[in-house]
């Protein structure tokens, strides 16, 4: 997003609360509070009991590495590219920042996007995945399910495939309206990670 003046912003979507439950107790407050930025960029800050400044650190720290490795691949494909005359295969890296390390996701996407963290998390077994859904592909893959099929499905978090901005706030709309916890639905857009 951009401001008014200018500066680039982005929102960062946490269920803070319950996250610094389960990984900081309640005892460890600070009265700093958490400045954020909605959709409309209107200010607003989580309530100064809510998180602390441990807490605040850790997610601007895996935002920015996620954000900072995304140009890294960009600027290194590009000059390998110039010097080497090597061209590379682009993938979309799953948002490891996002998703705890061994918990149940349900996968929505068979595109581009989805077939990539698809591949990722088979590799390195990161989280496991419950079920890959997704509202056309699953007429011709058996392996993918519908989306109507999700409320069948034990998960943690239903991890967003899709490149698209409006067509992820299209899908997150629809899981909703299905009975979806808004809180356990996650997407950002997906950097471009090049290989060779």
């Amino acid at each position: 997003n951009t401001s008014a003046i200018g500066t680039a912003s982005y929102i960062l979507r946490s269920n803070l609360y319950q996250d610094y439950m389960k990984n900081f107790g309640a005892n460890r407050v600070s009265a700093m509070p958490f400045w954020t930025l909605n959709e409309e960029g209107k200010e607003g800050c989580i309530q100064r009991r809510a998180c602390t400044v441990d807490y605040k650190i850790v997610m601007i720290q895996k935002f920015v590495r996620y954000q900072l490795l995304g140009h890294l691949w960009h600027f290194l494909s590009t000059q390998i590219k110039q010097v080497f005359g090597l061209e590379f295969k682009s993938v979309y890296l799953f948002p490891y920042q996002l998703i705890d390390k061994g918990s149940r996701i349900i996968l929505y996407g068979a595109g581009k996007v989805g077939q990539s963290y698809y591949g990722q998390i088979r590799k390195n077994a990161y989280c496991s995945i419950a079920a890959w859904a997704d509202s056309n592909a699953y007429k011709e893959d058996e392996n993918i399910i519908s989306p109507m099929m999700i409320a069948e499905i034990e998960y943690s978090k239903i991890v967003i495939a899709i490149k698209s901005r409006k067509s992820a706030e299209e899908i997150i709309q629809s899981l909703v309206y299905l009975g979806v916890d808004r809180e356990k639905i996650v997407w950002v857009e997906p950097p471009v990670m090049p290989l060779i």
